[in-house]
């Protein structure tokens, strides 16, 4: 008997690991995902839909419909072919997320396009990592290992600027994984002012800010 794992394509499992990782995925970004050179986005669109609805028949994920678009959810099945050690996400419960969980999403595809040698860790991976530690380390939204393999870089996407005291932890709990710095993400608009934040909670130059990437959008 063929194992069920046998049916997916290497397409199939690189998404399905891909937003095992990033919890889950709108069908829209995993069109982004497999997107080829010279591919249109209506191609690419029917692409996605093909994968989606290939994973969803193997049991490897589901298709629920939550703010206005359809995503792609890995099922415990669907994470273990994958090869990943997660408990299956509860989207329902995380919907108030999903915003977020969509632009870092988009984030970690372009930051893999324009530092193709540099190894993503995600949010969940980052977690695991420090799984019952104990200790009180800041959750980055995911981070790049250089091909060095001894330097590393916090991702944080931040949509909104906090209040002042909400950065002194950030700062004063920095993940000692990312010892090339930290990257702040926001837009344009809140650039200066994060800046600043960061700054006056103690970052130095440890903590940088940039504008989001083009497209990266909820």
């Amino acid at each position: 008997m063929v194992a069920v794992s046998a049916l997916a394509t290497e397409r199939d499992l690189r998404v399905l690991r891909w937003a095992g990782e990033q919890y889950a995925l709108p069908v829209a970004v995993v069109a982004e995902l497999v997107a080829a050179g010279g591919m249109t986005s209506t191609s690419a669109t029917r692409v996605a839909a093909r994968v989606a609805g290939r994973l969803e028949g193997l049991g490897y994920a589901g298709r629920p419909y939550a703010l206005g678009r359809w995503w792609l959810l890995p099922t415990r099945a669907g994470l273990r072919a994958a090869g990943l050690p997660y408990r299956a996400w509860d989207l329902a419960a995380h919907e108030w997320s999903l915003p977020h969980a969509t632009m870092c999403a988009r984030l970690r595809l372009y930051l893999e396009r324009t530092y193709p040698t540099a190894g993503w860790e995600s949010e969940r991976g980052i977690r695991a990592r420090w799984h019952g530690s104990g200790a009180r380390v800041r959750l980055a939204d995911g981070g790049l290992h250089w091909s060095d393999d001894e330097t590393a870089t916090g991702i944080e996407l931040e949509r909104h600027v906090k209040k002042p005291n909400r950065y002194q932890g950030a700062v004063a709990d920095a993940d000692p994984a990312w010892n090339a710095g930290v990257w702040w993400f926001s837009p344009a608009g809140q650039v200066e002012l994060l800046t600043a934040r960061l700054r006056a909670a103690g970052g130095g130059e440890h903590h940088q800010v940039y504008p989001l990437p083009e497209g990266v959008a909820w």
